[in-house]
């Protein structure tokens, strides 16, 4: 509790002051339901101080079907409605209006060992299940996608993440947490995956942006001026839309195989992208005077 307090102090200094940061936060909180249907003092505690200084907080809720909830997906979606609203109540209970969150972040077990599974479908479908009922409830939600079972950036890792993401994303949550970077069920974290994920993120955001219909983009007169045979490589039309239209790849090799082509695929990519970023020089983003304070009002923080 004490360090949940010292995180918004520091966040006070840096807005420049406590009425400030409640204004304008730029920081949110998760604490935690604890399935099933509980909540400990410790997360109890945080959750009523976040509400009384009226900062965001999402109180999510981690039911995994077989263990914590039952093993079907309706009655794990079920529990997680019930217990994040208990967590919303809690917050509107302590300070109407405060900002809450609901927060899903449950999965299925492996019954043969007793595992968290991390990058099932199933965890994606049960947190798209519960995006829709926040939705139909017009409060925000707080999800978890991207996530994957496997142990190296292979094609387990990428096919998991991808399905994950995508399902996720096009439920309507507002915040997918976990979304890049993550690993053997949540439990290890790559730079080279992140680089991954960003990559599957961009492609998500595209889905998202859907097709524009419109005169301008059905192009219809331009169709008919170019008739049977003819190709759109000079037109004004393809000038003004070749940029935005697409989605731009930043890791995906899209050459064909011939003398350009260098043979380097997707992970290669990955990780020379990670060396390019970890070797270039950060840059403070705080004010002098406010690193200053903190480093005096904390020991044994590092700022970067």
């Amino acid at each position: 509790m004490n360090g949940c307090r010292q995180v918004v102090e520091m966040a006070e200094m840096i807005a420049g002051s406590k009425a400030r940061l409640q204004d304008e936060p730029f920081v949110s909180f998760i604490t935690l339901m604890i399935s099933p249907f509980k909540i400990d003092d410790l997360y109890g505690e945080m959750t009523c101080y976040l509400a009384e200084n009226n900062l965001p907080v999402v109180v999510p809720t981690e039911p995994i079907c077989g263990t914590t909830s039952p093993v079907t997906l309706a009655a794990n979606v079920l529990t997680h409605v019930a217990e994040t609203l208990g967590g919303v109540c809690l917050v509107q209970c302590v300070r109407r209006g405060a900002p809450a969150i609901c927060g899903s972040v449950g999965s299925i077990t492996n019954l043969r060992t007793m595992d968290h599974v991390g990058g099932a479908i199933e965890r994606a479908m049960i947190n798209a299940g519960v995006s829709q009922v926040a939705q139909a409830l017009e409060i925000p939600l707080y999800s978890t996608g991207g996530t994957t079972d496997s142990k190296s950036l292979d094609i387990q890792a990428a096919y998991e993440s991808a399905m994950s993401s995508l399902l996720v994303s096009m439920s309507g949550a507002n915040y997918i947490h976990d979304i890049a970077g993550l690993m053997e069920a949540d439990l290890t974290v790559s730079y080279e995956k992140m680089v991954m994920d960003n990559e599957i993120l961009g492609m998500c955001r595209r889905v998202l942006k859907g097709i524009e219909v419109s005169e301008e983009t059905l192009a219809a007169d331009l169709i008919i001026e170019k008739g049977p045979g003819k190709d759109y490589l000079d037109s004004e039309h393809t000038v003004r839309h070749m940029r935005g239209e697409f989605y731009e790849p930043t890791i995906s090799n899209r050459e064909k195989r011939d003398g350009a082509y260098r043979g380097e695929d997707a992970l290669l990519q990955a990780k020379e992208r990670v060396a390019e970023l970890r070797s270039e020089q950060a840059k403070p983003l705080l004010p002098g005077d406010v690193r200053k304070r903190i480093l005096e009002a904390f020991a044994g923080i590092r700022l970067q």
